[in-house]
């Protein structure tokens, strides 16, 4: 009875049509207002009423773009990498749980590629980790640091760079050469796609240190096996090289010696799952 009245009112009297128009928009306004939700163009809430498939990028906006290594893959063994975020808490733990020994063979050189390899680096602001540069490679430095290599003394003091070739989208890998002290044999370190990077590499680093030819299938299926995990692979090479030895962009045609893999996974926000379900409770699917 009510709905007819106003619909008898509304048809006798049509100048009150504004007016009842104006009020019930306002209602709805603060009702959406007291959820956060404001609408400066009345189309907006059509689109969004119709909408069933929402497109969003990743990084930063359902993650927290703090890159975390999860698994660093030798081919000697696998071993997993605790802690979140760029906090250095957390272990290198090998398959029986034991922490792995980050100065021995193809887990140090593959922790110091991706180490030292590297244009970041970590900082602290008001008592919390911070990054300066790509989160890719701040997540390198924190795993780093987590199996215990010291970023000043073990890196920097350790392999002083000389030079660099950065990391290009056709290049598709990073390479740095460094001095190492008291030596006249320098090192070159590589980072980058696996598929790039073992194109590079005639060897692999065995766990005590040794070379020997490099198993192009098993590499290739780990990779894949980490990438169905939803994690970002990079591998890592490195080669001692002599000093008299030109560094550019013909040098890396010589063979490398593949360390290994380094996996890494960017947290979640907290909030994007309930974000994601009261999308669904909306009838937005799913892709």
């Amino acid at each position: 009875m009510f709905t007819a009245a106003v619909a008898l009112a509304v048809g006798a009297i049509p100048e009150g049509l504004p007016a009842a128009v104006t009020i019930t928009l306002a209602i709805g306004v603060g009702r959406m207002a007291s959820r956060r939700a404001v609408i400066r163009r009345l189309p907006a809430m059509e689109t969004l009423g119709s909408t069933t498939v929402i497109g969003s990028d990743k990084t930063g906006t359902l993650t927290e773009n703090q890159m975390t290594v999860r698994v660093v893959w030798t081919p000697d063994g696998r071993f997993d990498a605790t802690g979140s975020g760029y906090w250095a808490d957390g272990e290198i733990l090998d398959s029986s749980g034991r922490a792995g020994n980050a100065h021995a063979g193809a887990l140090h050189w593959c922790l110091l590629a991706g180490a030292a390899c590297n244009d970041a680096a970590l900082v602290h602001r008001d008592g919390r980790p911070g990054v300066v540069g790509d989160p890719t490679e701040d997540a390198l430095l924190v795993v780093a640091r987590k199996a215990g290599l010291d970023l000043e003394r073990d890196v920097a003091a350790a392999l002083p760079r000389l030079a660099a070739l950065p990391f290009s989208s056709e290049r598709q890998y990073m390479a740095t050469l460094h001095a190492v002290p008291r030596q006249v044999r320098r090192v070159l370190l590589a980072k980058g796609a696996v598929e790039r990077i073992l194109t590079l590499c005639t060897k692999e680093m065995s766990a005590d240190g040794s070379l020997r030819p490099v198993d192009r299938d098993a590499v290739l299926a780990a990779a894949e096996n980490l990438a169905r995990a939803g994690l970002r692979v990079l591998a890592m090479a490195m080669k001692r090289v002599c000093a008299t030895e030109q560094f550019d962009g013909s040098s890396m045609s010589t063979p490398l010696a593949f360390t290994g893999l380094q996996a890494m996974f960017d947290p979640p926000r907290r909030d994007a799952a309930a974000a994601v379900r009261a999308c669904h409770g909306a009838g937005v699917a799913s892709r």
